[in-house]
């Protein structure tokens, strides 16, 4: 795990992969540790597959809306 700020943390999941963690005092632990309260957690954010975006702007736009 990497903080970012007391809040803010780049970690990884239960699957290995990287994913950026929102949540109050998340950054405050001492690293490495290991999340076991996914309350804490308010966002995440993956890093998005090339492929799965270009699949995204194939969707025409009024879906979306």
């Amino acid at each position: 795990m990497k903080k970012i700020n007391n809040n803010v943390v780049v970690c990884l999941d239960q699957h290995g992969e990287e994913l950026v963690a929102f949540g109050k005092g998340l950054g405050f632990q001492k690293v490495p540790y290991e999340l076991t309260d996914m309350t804490k957690v308010t966002m995440t954010f993956y890093k998005l597959n090339y492929q799965y975006y270009q699949l995204l702007k194939e969707i025409p736009t009024e879906i979306f809306d």
